[in-house]
């Protein structure tokens, strides 16, 4: 039985979609600054371009799991209610700190305690990887793209030396015979590591 007719015949299950929808909808009106901020970095970075996919393929996973398994829904946990003010509280001293990436990591970090205050551990257990790879969404790995440069600049070095052209470094600076290069943020390959990532972890969940 495929997804679209377990949630025509399973009651509960539809309960839980419709009452996700909606969840999403209150999250994104309530922590709208936040949102905007990492769409707005998602439509204008290419670096984290692949955030506009998370989403989507978030719903992907979910579903596929739903699809092998009905959602275990269980008695509700006042407890995980602490998360949600704890990590809610995050976001504010974030955001009057002006601290974007912290805001956006709580926000995110919020949603699996909201999953767990209305539907019970068992439904939060069975969705942990999706919930989890929501996390990919936030616009993170900057303080990576230093240490990404150093690493290139010595593997161009070390391969320069292999072919026998003489080379001379300064950092991210390079000079050999034919001129003198300069290892930029483009050559960290951030990029291509970020997607990469984000790829192999969806194709591994699934």
């Amino acid at each position: 039985m495929d997804i679209v007719n377990t949630l025509r015949t399973n009651k509960t299950m539809q309960r839980a979609v419709i009452e996700a929808v909606c969840l999403v909808a209150l999250l994104v009106l309530f922590y709208l600054d936040t949102v905007a901020d990492m769409v707005h970095l998602w439509m204008n970075s290419e670096t984290y371009s692949h955030g506009l996919f998370i989403v989507p393929l978030t719903a992907v996973l979910i579903f596929s799991r739903l699809q092998r398994k009905p959602l275990k829904v269980n008695a509700s946990q006042p407890l995980a209610a602490l998360g949600i003010l704890f990590f809610s509280a995050c976001w504010l001293i974030s955001e009057l700190a002006q601290i974007n990436l912290l805001a956006q990591l709580s926000l995110v970090a919020i949603i699996p305690f909201v999953v767990w205050a209305l539907y019970g551990f068992k439904a939060l257990w069975q969705l942990k990887s999706a919930l989890l790879f929501l996390f990919l969404a936030v616009p993170v790995g900057d303080f990576l793209i230093p240490h990404l440069q150093q690493i290139t600049a010595v593997l161009s070095i070390a391969m320069i030396e292999f072919v026998g052209i003489p080379v001379y470094s300064d950092g991210l600076y390079i000079s050999i015979p034919a001129g003198n290069f300069l290892v930029a943020e483009a050559c960290s390959g951030i990029r291509f590591l970020i997607s990469s990532i984000t790829i192999a972890i969806f194709y591994a969940l699934l």
